[in-house]
């Protein structure tokens, strides 16, 4: 999904926080930004390591 929809994105200069159920789609989805020049992208790990 995200390589059909990255131009939606925009500006490479904004900040990105990526996150999927349990981080390993969301270090994908980083190092995917960053390799088409994305330099802000942070990977917030998966929602089921977050407190409740």
């Amino acid at each position: 999904e995200l390589q059909k929809r990255v131009d939606e994105i925009g500006n490479k200069e904004k900040s990105i926080v990526v996150y999927c159920a349990s981080g390993s789609r969301s270090e994908t989805a980083r190092n995917f930004l960053k390799s088409l020049g994305y330099e802000k992208v942070v990977n917030a790990g998966g929602l089921s390591n977050m407190p409740r």
